[in-house]
């Protein structure tokens, strides 16, 4: 269920923007927030639906379908792991992320879905600006400082979220960021020096325990929750075969089976951050790299454990496809 509603909001979100009638204003699809929410509901309610309704109705077909998306999504996640570690002393990682980010930026304007997406970034969570500081925004037409000869008052300047809140401001002032990165402008801009890779760097770096501890509790909880739930339902609607009422009409048997149920469950976990108001000089794309290196060892485990636990879900799909096939053939 839940990857169905992601998947009707991604639709919905969609639709508002007219992209099913005019797809070509797409300029990256792969940082639409849109196109992600509905790649991820659709994959999620796709596994989703093919592993519980496999179960509960003892289809082999369903549960061999689960089998197979979970082993495709097993073998994507552990080639982009090896793509990732393979090319990490080309700089491979680094290019990527900062080709991300400097889309963000440039198409700023277009799509307000990437805006208010960078805003929050920008202003809520990170507070930083740019990918290695404010004069990233350059390359935005509308930031540009070359554009003030076309009469954009934004030229030389940032985003509105690149500012710091004033503690007396009770209203966003959305032209703070106008001339902030023009010549002779006052020393004391306020607004965020440190750009957000960095600003990520150091979110994850202080909260890398309790980040990954909830991901793997979360990922253990809802693996373990799930298996006793479809497991409790195939061992109930085994038993009922067993044990059901059975008496002769006319020479004919007649059977009578319960209805089965199944339980869904959902956790939300919400982190808890401070983020360090203080300015960094070092560029983010080169202490991004830092940070992978130093902490190689625990995104490895959060690797493995990821994919050990699809790889149980895998087994866990044959030996039912297998249990349902041995009870089957007692049957006839």
């Amino acid at each position: 269920m839940t990857g169905l509603v992601v998947l009707a909001i991604g639709i919905w979100a969609w639709n508002e923007k007219d992209m099913f009638s005019n797809i070509t204003k797409l300029t990256f699809i792969a940082l639409d927030p849109a196109f992600v929410l509905i790649c991820i509901g659709g994959i999620t309610f796709t596994i989703g639906f093919t592993g519980s309704v496999g179960a509960l109705r003892e289809n082999t077909c369903l549960l061999g379908t689960y089998a197979t998306f979970l082993a495709i999504l097993l073998l994507f996640e552990m080639g982009f792991g090896v793509l990732a570690f393979v090319l990490k002393d080309k700089g491979w990682i680094k290019d990527q992320a900062t080709e991300g980010l400097r889309a963000f930026i440039i198409h700023y304007r277009e799509d307000p879905d990437q805006q208010n997406l960078i805003d929050w970034i920008q202003e809520d969570w990170l507070q930083c600006c740019g990918i290695e500081g404010p004069k990233d925004w350059d390359s935005n037409n509308y930031f540009n400082c070359s554009s003030g000869a076309i009469g954009s008052r934004e030229a030389c300047g940032v985003p509105f979220s690149c500012c710091r809140r004033r503690p007396q401001e009770l209203i966003k002032n959305k032209q703070c960021g106008y001339d902030v990165r023009k010549e002779g402008y006052p020393v004391d801009r306020h607004i965020y020096e440190r750009g957000c890779l960095r600003a990520g760097e150091d979110w994850l770096e202080s909260h890398l325990i309790g980040v990954s501890a909830t991901c793997i509790f979360t990922l253990i909880m809802q693996f373990e929750i799930c298996s006793i739930s479809v497991q409790r339902n195939i061992n109930f609607s085994i038993k009922d075969k067993f044990t059901m009422d059975t008496f002769h009409i006319g020479g004919k048997m007649t059977t009578s089976s319960t209805n089965k149920n199944a339980a869904i469950f959902i956790c939300l976990f919400k982190v808890n951050y401070e983020v360090s108001k203080i300015i960094y000089e070092k560029g983010c794309v080169q202490a991004g790299e830092e940070w992978v290196e130093r902490n190689l060892i625990i995104i490895s485990i959060s690797a493995i454990v990821t994919v050990f636990f699809q790889i149980l879900g895998i087994c866990f799909a044959q030996n039912l496809r297998a249990d349902i096939y041995a009870q089957k053939s007692k049957w006839h």
